[in-house]
Order: structure tokens, then C-alpha cells, then sequence
């Protein structure tokens, strides 16, 4: 297993960025999250890109390299047929948005809500048990007799 790579070979009109290595989540360098973003900046200049020397991929090196091309195919790209088609797969999977920052405030509410109800749930049963156990010992105090001795 080789580690995931990129080469920026400089031509005079434009540049050829060249991924080497395995593509896979075991073998990218971590954080992935400094790769993508290395990924984002040199797609800005739209390179053209040169995947052929990959030697394996998986669907996190497909989606890495989908988020870092904007999610649209770049204009000029070099890859092998069984990359193209994993990519595709990529493409076709649906885009999952952020939750909107309104719903987290609501939900805060929710949890802090379910929490003081759940206190309060508690605290009715403490008190029904000490309430219980009061009569009871009321009860064994004015007919000692009914205590089980045995």
C-alpha cells in the first residue's frame, strides 16, 4: 500500500496536477480534511488532471476528489475506466445539506425540555416512595402486631 500523492508539474499554459499511489481511506494522509483542502486550492486554477497513475481507489478517494472539484467533472481529466465509473457512482449519490442553525437553537430546547421532564418524572417517584414508606412505618406503629417478625 502507497500512501496517496500529488505532483503539480508546471507547463507553460497551463498545469498538470498527477495523483499517484492508493487512494483509500487507509492510505490518505491525515487529516483528510488538510488534503481536500489542498485538493480545493489547486482545482481553483482548473489544472487538468492525470489520474491514471492510481493504483487503487475507494469511495472516500471518490468523494474526496468530487468535493474538491466543486462536485462538477473537471475540463481536462485522465483516468482509467474502473476510477471513471467509481466517480460516477460518487456523482450519483444525493448531496446530504447542513441542518439549518434554526432547528439546532429549537432543538436545544427539546433536550433541555426531555431533561426537566425527566427530572421531574424522578421526583414524582421519590416522593410516592417515601410517601408509601411513611404509612407504612404509620402503620406498623399503631398495629405492631402486623409486623413480620419472621
Amino acid at each position: 500500500m502507497s500512501v496517496a500523492r500529488i505532483e503539480t508539474l508546471e507547463r507553460a499554459d497551463s498545469t498538470l496536477l498527477q495523483l499517484s499511489g492508493d487512494w483509500t481511506l487507509a492510505t490518505m494522509p491525515r487529516p483528510i480534511s488538510a488534503l481536500e483542502h489542498r485538493l480545493r486550492t489547486l482545482a481553483l486554477d482548473d489544472p487538468a488532471w492525470d489520474l491514471r497513475s492510481i493504483a487503487r481507489m475507494d469511495s472516500a478517494g471518490g468523494v474526496l476528489l468530487w468535493r474538491a472539484w466543486g462536485r462538477q467533472w473537471p475540463s481536462s481529466l485522465l483516468i482509467s475506466p474502473s476510477h471513471r465509473l467509481l466517480i460516477e457512482r460518487v456523482e450519483a449519490m444525493p448531496v446530504h445539506r447542513s441542518r439549518d442553525s434554526g432547528k439546532d437553537r429549537l432543538l436545544a430546547f427539546v433536550v433541555v425540555g426531555r431533561m426537566v421532564l425527566g427530572a421531574a418524572a424522578h421526583l414524582a417517584g421519590m416522593v410516592a416512595l417515601i410517601g408509601q414508606l411513611v404509612l407504612d412505618l404509620l402503620h406498623i406503629f399503631r398495629h405492631p402486631g402486623d409486623m413480620p417478625w419472621r
